[in-house]
This record gives C-alpha cells, sequence and structure tokens, in this order.
C-alpha cells in the first residue's frame, strides 16, 4: 500500500498501537493452534487404545505388550500436559492478560504432542495405518500440516538438522520483532554445534537487547570450554558490551585459559567490564590472580570494589585478609558485607586482623569484626562484648 489514507472512524484500537494489537491477535491464533492440536492428540489415544485393545496377535491383545504400553503412555501423558497448557492459556485470554510465553508454550507443546501421538498411533495400527479403513492416515498428515510451521518452529527444526548454509537465516531471525522467534534462533544456532554457529553467536554478544544477550550468553555457558577461545577474542577485540559478556561466560565456564586475558581486562577504561573481568576471576579461583585482584578494593566503582572482595574470598590467598579488613571501611555496605563474608571464607588467618580492627576507630568495621568472629565461632575480647558490639 502507498500513500493510503484511513479516516480515523475507521481506525482499530489507538494510534501506535498497531503492533500490541496485532500481538493479541497472534495470541488468540496460537490458542486455536494448540486447542486443535490437543483434539488431534486426544483422537489418536482414542483411536490406538481402541485397536491395541482389539488387535489380537500371539493369542492376546497387543495392547499386553510392553512396548505398546508405553507408546500410549507417552501420548496420554503428553495430551494431558498439552491440554492443562491450553486452558491456562484459555483462561489467562479471558481474563484480558498478555500471555505471549503462555501461547508460544501451549501452541509448541501441544503441536509436538501431536506429532507424536499421530506418529505413535500410526507404527501401532502397522499396515492398517496406511489404510482408508482407520483414520489414522490423516491424522498423521493433519499432524505435519501447515499448523505446526510457524516461523519460530521452523527455527527450530533448522537447528536441529545442523545444516551449515541455515547459519545466515537464524542469524537474519535474530534481529526479528519478535522476542519468541529471536529466542527460538539463538538456541537454534547454539544447537547445532558447529563452528560457524559458534562464531556468529560469540559475534553477537552485546549487539541485541538485555533478553536476547542472556540467552546467548546461557547458551555460550552450554557450549561450554570449546567457546573460550572465541570469548578471549571477544573480551580483547570487542565492544564494551560485548566484553562484558565474554567476561561473565568465561566466568561462568570457569576456564583457566582465560586467567590473562582476564587480568589484562581489569584496567579497562569501562566499570562494567572490570566489575565482570573480577567477578570471572574469582570464579575461575587461580591463586595467581590474588595480586591483581587486590588493588580493585580501591576502584572508584563501588561495585566493582564489591565483586573484588567477593572475588579474593574465592580465591582464598590468606595474603589477601589485611586489604580485605581494610575494605570493611568502605562506604558501601556491599563491599563491606562482602569483604566480611571473604574473610569468614578465609578463616583461622582473618583471625589476627580481625582481632586488631575490634580496636579501631571505624564503627563499621568493628561490627563487621565482631560478627565474623562469631561467625568462626571464635571468643570475642571482653572489650568487644562490654561494648555491645555486633548486638
Amino acid at each position: 500500500l502507498d500513500e493510503v489514507r484511513v479516516p480515523k472512524d475507521k481506525l482499530l484500537g489507538e494510534e501506535g498501537q498497531g503492533f500490541e494489537i496485532a500481538m493479541n491477535a497472534v495470541e488468540s491464533g496460537r490458542l486455536g493452534v494448540a486447542s486443535r492440536a490437543v483434539g488431534l492428540a486426544q483422537a489418536c489415544v482414542d483411536i490406538a487404545s481402541a485397536y491395541a485393545r482389539d488387535r489380537v496377535v500371539f493369542k492376546q491383545p497387543i495392547g499386553k505388550f510392553q512396548m505398546v504400553q508405553e507408546m500410549i503412555s507417552d501420548m496420554v501423558c503428553g495430551t494431558e500436559g498439552a491440554r492443562l497448557l491450553t486452558y491456562k492459556l484459555a483462561y489467562l485470554k479471558d481474563h484480558g492478560v498478555r500471555a505471549r510465553d503462555a501461547a508460544s508454550i501451549a501452541k509448541m507443546t501441544a503441536s509436538d504432542v501431536s506429532l507424536m501421538a499421530a506418529t505413535n498411533a500410526f507404527q501401532i495400527h502397522g499396515a492398517y495405518g496406511v489404510s482408508d479403513e482407520f483414520p489414522v492416515a490423516r491424522y498423521l498428515r493433519d499432524a505435519r500440516s501447515p499448523m505446526k510451521w510457524t516461523r519460530a518452529h521452523a527455527l527450530r527444526i533448522l537447528g536441529e538438522l545442523k545444516v551449515p548454509s541455515s547459519v545466515p537465516t537464524l542469524l537474519k531471525a535474530l534481529e526479528d520483532r519478535d522476542s519468541d522467534v529471536r529466542n527460538v534462533a539463538a538456541r537454534s544456532l547454539g544447537r547445532m554445534k558447529l563452528q560457524a554457529a559458534e562464531e556468529a553467536l560469540v559475534e553477537l554478544l552485546g549487539k541485541h537487547d538485555q533478553a536476547v544477550s542472556a540467552r546467548i550468553a546461557a547458551i555460550c555457558i552450554e557450549m561450554g570450554p570449546r567457546t573460550a577461545p572465541l570469548l578471549i577474542r571477544t573480551l580483547r577485540e570487542g565492544t564494551p558490551k560485548a566484553r562484558f559478556w565474554a567476561a561473565r561466560i568465561l566466568g561462568e565456564i570457569k576456564d583457566a585459559r582465560a586467567t590473562r586475558s582476564l587480568g589484562d581486562a581489569l584496567t579497562d577504561k569501562d566499570a562494567d567490564v572490570r566489575s565482570a573481568a573480577v567477578w570471572a576471576l574469582g570464579m575461575i579461583a587461580d591463586r595467581a590472580s590474588a595480586a591483581l585482584v587486590e588493588p580493585l578494593l580501591q576502584d572508584s566503582v563501588w561495585y566493582v570494589r564489591a565483586h573484588a572482595a567477593e572475588a579474593l574470598g574465592r580465591i582464598g590467598d590468606p595474603n589477601a585478609v589485611q586489604p580485605l579488613a581494610e575494605a570493611l571501611k568502605d562506604r558501601s555496605w556491599w563491599v563491606r558485607k562482602n569483604a566480611l563474608d571473604a574473610l569468614v571464607r578465609l578463616g583461622e588467618p582473618a583471625k589476627p586482623v580481625l582481632l586488631r580492627t575490634l580496636n579501631g576507630e571505624d564503627r563499621f568495621a568493628r561490627d563487621c569484626a565482631v560478627e565474623a568472629l562469631m561467625t568462626l565461632g571464635m571468643p570475642l575480647p571482653e572489650t568487644a562484648v562490654s561494648d555491645g558490639g555486633g548486638s
């Protein structure tokens, strides 16, 4: 349409709400797809159960065989689960609640269950499955009908096929307006376990909204250490957002190969990157990195200092006791809390410093020291008890 003018009295909804109205219609459409799929699955359960009771082989109904019983039980369980999800979606729609997630879950689950039920019913019928005497062949055709081939489902299939030529299609889908499509595309790229797909995923770190970036990060974590070289390169050469996500993922997979690069990132201009890098070093917990982490207790940004204190506690270097004791005087409650937890982690080596802190002038530090000593089960000096510290 080009230069088409529509009178105000013909406007559906309010101006600027077109996408929301369209998505509401999509949810209603997904409810219809899920409902049809549940009905189809139930029909398959009914016809397969009846045939299993009537068909006799080796002087007994085939329903007596455990393999047939297992197939029917899978059909029943799947159908009941899909039905409840569909009822939930219908309830939400009846009460005017936005149900994007519920709609996607119900549609996908019910569609998958209907195909599984139709396939099992076809197998149970054996040669009669292709006969017009029973409707099972039609059920199988219906289960594989275009109602399943929405964009999200098609992208999921591409991920399962693991065809390298589909990588560009999945990458393009990451820019789709529909968050369901973006999430499925990211998940499919991770499922492919192809080098090209993994490289593409890592390159996309930080280039999308928070939800998609978190999904990509979760997939990279699932892929494990094999993505470490790509993430290390991103940590050195990527944008600030990409460096942040790369550091977080390296910390989650605890890959010691990244220690040097994470140490270099501790001097990054971006506070989020410094924070992620010091947190990652704490997760890796290499004793040699304690000397790199310690200076960040003096960082100008409070959450960097807080993560530095947490990291030193995880690393467990006794030489960090004194710097952590100084951190008990920090202006930020979160820094003091993490420093306290770190000293408790260090245990016995922290006791002398904690006892000295009890005699200091800083009230916050004294209270933290009392709490730490009590947590460690160490007796408090009489002066600390009489002062009411930590009460």
